[in-house]
């Protein structure tokens, strides 16, 4: 309930943050042969991004179909696979969200082999011009990072 009348104060311009940003952390487990994405985003960014797309008020604490929501929002504008325009499928985990920070667990099957991977993360481009989404990739032993500002197409990790 705290959270819930801390976003809707914080959502006033006075509390707006200045700083628009998200980090995606992916590796891949050889194991499951999926990639494992961990994704940090401003709560009010969050909020702001669905009230829009959805054209309601949405209070991330008090919504019923918070996690489904928030997955199909996530899901238009992320992608990862080892073909730009083959991406792979994403699998919702969960999410745990906090007062200032929402923490989003997916999952992504990558075909045995790739040796290419790409990814495009447009989060809240729609919200503001200043937004910059970072993806971080390890795997199999190697690390990669990509920056993705308004405009930009999917880019190359590997």
């Amino acid at each position: 309930m705290r959270l819930g009348w801390l976003l809707l104060f914080c959502l006033s311009p006075a509390w707006a943050h200045k700083f628009h940003a998200s980090l995606a952390d992916m590796s891949y487990n050889p194991d499951s042969g999926n990639l494992e994405i961990v994704v940090r985003v401003f709560s009010l960014d969050l909020a702001r991004g669905l009230s829009q797309s959805l054209g309601r008020e949405i209070i991330l604490d008090r919504e019923k179909e918070i996690e489904e929501l928030t997955f199909a929002y996530f899901a238009k504008r992320f992608t990862v696979g080892a073909q730009k325009d083959q991406p792979a499928q994403l699998i919702w985990v969960g999410m745990d969200t906090k007062v200032d920070t929402t923490w989003l667990y997916l999952e992504a099957p990558l075909a045995p082999g790739s040796a290419h991977l790409m990814a495009n993360s447009r989060l809240f481009f729609e919200l503001e011009p200043t937004q910059v989404n970072t993806v971080n990739l390890k795997m199999m032993g190697r690390k990669a990072s990509v920056i993705f500002k308004r405009g930009d197409r999917a880019k190359t990790l590997f």
